[in-house]
């Protein structure tokens, strides 16, 4: 490498590290100055525990802020600022994928996608019959810029569709296993709802299926919740522990399948008929959660070093025995 060469990447780290020290000053400046948003906005409902949908057209989240338009300029570049960081490597994050649940071209699925079934998803094909199928990248990506190709490819090539019974399930993985225990408290959780709620809302989101996730009204059928929006320290221990597959505690907005896939799963987005939609929400997902491990480190005052070698406080310590769902684990919290 030349000395002009060096002198560039240098210049090019410089603004990178500019970039992201200003994401987390508006993450942060955006929950300190409403940190309640998406509570209060439940609450202005009629219902504090669960999104009433006979609200959603009589609400007007703007009209409340007397700063609103300091609050869209915030987020407006939050987003900007995120995509600048698209062609980057991840600093916290190692890979990502995205789960689509719908229905994909047969020979693009098969070539390039991991398959699953999921009884809960009904899109119709073309043939008249239903789908009901998950779809995940072979190979998971590196950065922003590699998730956003993925999905330009299965909605342009691969015919990606999908209904109101479909989610778009984002997993990522982590550096370390004391990195991903970083979002495993409820500081995260209640920090990462709120902001996605009001990045939704200063966008206009009209999905009400967005809406109803975040709130924890997505549904299997009449009984049974399976985009829980709450935190609980035990179903955190719980998934991040089992082996089995679909464990009951899984269905939350922020899902920790640790033991058996070591990724974090965000359960909440609904199927965005607009490609670009689903970009924006992931990109602005990744960027918040980088910035919230960097904002969560620097507080610690950590080393890079101290980063590698502190241990997930569950982190499974050997494969399991047969017959039992859960792994043996150390028990040490931060």
């Amino acid at each position: 490498m030349t000395m002009i060469e060096e002198s560039i990447d240098d210049l090019q780290q410089k603004v990178n590290q500019r970039i992201r020290k200003e994401l987390v000053e508006i993450m942060n400046w955006i929950n300190n100055k409403y940190p309640n948003a998406l509570s209060q906005w439940k609450k202005d409902n009629g219902n504090p525990e669960n999104y009433n949908s006979d609200g959603i057209d009589f609400y007007d989240f703007h009209t409340i802020y007397e700063t609103k338009g300091e609050l869209k300029k915030k987020i407006d570049r939050f987003v900007v600022l995120a995509n600048a960081l698209e062609t980057q490597d991840f600093e916290y994050v190692d890979m990502t994928n995205q789960e689509f649940e719908g229905r994909v071209e047969h020979q693009f699925a098969q070539a390039h996608c991991d398959i699953s079934e999921d009884s809960s998803v009904h899109v119709e094909q073309q043939d008249g019959e239903h789908s009901s199928n998950e779809f995940t990248k072979i190979n998971p990506c590196k950065s922003m810029k590699e998730l956003k190709k993925w999905i330009k490819e299965i909605h342009e090539v691969g015919e990606y569709r999908g209904n109101s019974s479909c989610g778009l399930h984002l997993h990522m993985s982590f550096k370390s296993d004391t990195i991903y225990s970083s979002t495993t408290n409820k500081e995260f959780f209640e920090n990462f709802v709120n902001f996605l709620y009001i990045f939704g809302r200063m966008y206009k989101t009209t999905n009400p299926e967005f809406f109803n996730r975040i709130c924890g009204n997505g549904r299997h059928d009449t009984s049974a919740y399976w985009c829980k929006s709450v935190y609980a320290d035990d179903n955190v221990r719980e998934t991040i522990r089992t082996r089995e597959h679909y464990p009951s505690e899984r269905y939350h907005y922020v899902n920790y399948p640790h033991a058996i896939h070591k990724t974090i799963e965000i359960r909440g987005l609904p199927y965005f008929r607009q490609m670009e939609t689903i970009q924006n929400f992931n990109c602005v997902i990744l960027a918040f959660v980088e910035s919230y491990c960097r904002d969560y480190f620097e507080k610690l005052e950590l080393d890079e070093n101290v980063l590698l070698e502190r241990t997930l406080f569950s982190i499974p310590e050997k494969q399991r025995e047969p017959n039992k769902n859960y792994t043996n684990t150390k028990e040490s919290f931060f």
